[in-house]
């Protein structure tokens, strides 16, 4: 997935070095980042033998992060898999054909990131999604919707297992490239962090509630509120 990060993007690509069945870009730039497009034609445009298929999808509207995870999923279901890497997330040479190998046993859920920004790099399957559904692509254009997912992991007794890579990693790299991200964070990011608590009870670590609003269904419950998405947006 990428909004602004061309380079970020173009290197990942470049990083691959294992047969990959599908490359898979959400682009949400939105057309306001030319080079976004410039990039995805030129990678588009990259004869290898490595990457069997590159697929784009170019978003009317930046879908954020979790919609964007969400929207892998709903793509590419005739996958048994997905790994997903943040653009500025790239593992170094020989990375890849480890983690292949893990592949090749079962799984349900992997982080490839020990950091705290481990949701920059993970791979699962359909398993864990029948266990704690989608993102929820309330928290919007990003932050908190990783804490929402592990809680909801923590309510079903599953944990991510830990499988890490050497890797690069420009954290949050989207947020500091522009000011006025910074600027929009500032608001966004307290609005995250008040409906994880409307939605759990408490802060991240102080959850109270079972359940979703505390309302007794499923975890997996989280209305979509298109309102809230235009009013959190960034760009």
């Amino acid at each position: 997935m990428v909004l602004n990060g061309a380079e970020d993007l173009r290197k990942q690509f470049d990083s691959i070095d294992y047969p990959v069945n599908r490359y898979f870009i959400i682009d949400n730039s939105e057309g306001k980042f030319p080079e976004v497009r410039r990039i995805i034609r030129s990678i588009q445009g990259t004869k290898t033998d490595i990457v069997k298929e590159i697929v784009v999808i170019n978003n009317h509207k930046n879908v954020g992060f979790s919609g964007s995870v969400n929207q892998i999923v709903k793509q590419n279901t005739d996958k048994p898999y997905w790994i997903i890497f943040s653009c500025d997330w790239h593992p170094a040479p020989g990375e890849l054909s480890k983690l292949a190998q893990r592949l090749e046993q079962p799984f349900k859920a992997m982080l490839c990131d020990p950091t705290q920004n481990g949701y920059s790099a993970m791979v699962f399957n359909p398993e864990l999604i029948r266990a704690v559904g989608m993102m929820d692509e309330n928290f919007f254009p990003a932050y908190y919707e990783d804490d929402d997912h592990r809680y909801r992991m923590s309510l079903v007794g599953l944990e991510w297992e830990m499988f890490p890579l050497e890797f690069d990693h420009k954290v949050s790299s989207t947020l500091h490239s522009r000011n006025e991200f910074k600027k929009r964070n500032s608001v966004t990011f307290p609005n995250n962090l008040k409906y994880y608590m409307k939605k759990w009870g408490g802060a991240p670590g102080a959850e109270r509630f079972k359940s979703p609003f505390n309302i007794g269904g499923t975890i997996d419950y989280w209305p979509y509120d298109p309102v809230r998405a235009e009013n959190q947006k960034w760009t």
